[in-house]
């Protein structure tokens, strides 16, 4: 009885380990996914505000040049 008891143990130690291990990477992945899309985000609104700038610029230019 005392062997069965005994690796029992050890499946569970060996299971709380892997899961350990599991969350580790899964939160590791995660960040790196969140900076990742974090960059993304900051370069696409700076190229949105620079495009609505330019958009702004050729507004102005053509509405001085028709007065």
């Amino acid at each position: 009885m005392a062997p069965k008891r005994i690796e029992q143990q050890i499946d569970d130690a060996l299971l709380a380990t892997a899961m350990g291990a599991g969350f580790l990477y899964v939160r590791r992945r995660a960040r790196r996914l969140l900076s990742h899309a974090a960059i993304a985000a900051t370069v696409t609104a700076g190229l949105g505000a620079l495009g609505t700038a330019g958009l702004v610029a050729i507004w102005q230019r053509n509405r001085t040049q028709r007065s």
